[in-house]
């Protein structure tokens, strides 16, 4: 359960995605990888490689200029720890969106989303299974993945029902094929801000409130996503290249991050096409189509 926002700062102006084309057809894979493992070691022997982990800094503790100069300008990914602590700002968020479920974690209060938001029209990401789509279905169809729109209500009763039926909370390290193998549906993109404006649902942080996009836009990229486990998303640049920043508000989520010098590993053999995701070898072999995953990996 989180909340994503894209967001341009009036301070800087956004970044460039570097994209390696091949300069023509290849009779051989072989010849590609030697082309892309070079272009590797080039940028190895240059310094251009930043192999350390994503910093994590306490809001606390982290001031607004020290996150423009060390972070935003040179765009640099960045982990804000305890940014919710502060519950005044997150009250809603946290007391009225999500519920504890039996003493343990939090979990989306889809009841209370029902009953204030049941008419909202939301947009709803069908996948087949949890996790990574297959990339079969990618050369077939092209996607797998299709979207649908219902209402807040209709997805609140589907949440219900999918929990209930696999017994995610009590089963889910014995059930985990099951949960796998079982339809899913995410809810993305929802455009709360913008359907209901005056409810407080948190105050924007310090730190992303310079944003000259959302006022322009009049907040039309602030959005809320609500997925079970295994809900993903294809490999992206964000909207207009723009910086984003997401809070969780209960859950968990993994990110994948590409460096934008490493960006062309991430296409086929011809330089055209983005993979969906990372993970080729998790569905078989894709070697073939999408060379350069396993050195993205």
């Amino acid at each position: 359960f989180a909340l994503g926002h894209y967001c341009s700062f009036s301070d800087f102006s956004g970044t460039e995605q570097t994209i390696y084309q091949t300069p023509g057809h290849h009779n051989s894979t072989e010849i590609y990888l030697d082309a892309i493992k070079e272009k590797c070691d080039e940028k190895r022997s240059g310094g251009d490689v930043n192999n350390k982990d994503i910093d994590r800094r306490s809001a606390s503790e982290l001031g607004y200029n020290d996150f423009s100069n060390q972070y935003m300008k040179p765009n640099i990914p960045l982990i804000i720890t305890g940014i919710m602590d502060n519950n005044k700002d997150w009250k809603n968020a946290r007391d009225k969106w999500t519920i504890s479920k039996k003493g343990r974690c939090k979990v989306p209060n889809v009841t209370y989303l029902r009953q204030m938001f049941g008419n909202d029209e939301v947009s709803v990401q069908y996948q087949d299974h949890a996790g990574f789509a297959d990339y079969s279905s990618f050369f077939s169809s092209g996607k797998n993945k299709k979207r649908m729109n219902m209402n807040m209500s209709e997805y609140a009763d589907w949440w219900e029902i999918y929990h209930l039926t696999m017994e995610v909370e009590e089963c889910r390290d014995k059930e985990t094929e099951g949960i796998k193998s079982a339809p899913i549906q995410y809810l993305k993109d929802y455009k709360f801000k913008t359907l209901h404006p005056s409810y407080r649902l948190y105050n924007c942080p310090l730190y992303f409130r310079n944003d000259w996009l959302n006022e322009s836009m009049k907040g039309a990229y602030k959005f809320v996503y609500l997925g079970p486990a295994g809900s993903s998303t294809k490999l992206h640049a964000d909207v207009l290249q723009s910086f984003s920043w997401s809070t969780n508000v209960c859950g968990m989520k993994r990110w994948f991050l590409i460096p934008p010098e490493y960006t062309f590993l991430l296409y086929d053999c011809f330089g055209q096409h983005l993979a969906p995701h990372m993970h080729a070898d998790i569905y078989g072999s894709c070697d073939f189509m999408y060379p350069g995953l396993p050195i993205a990996r």
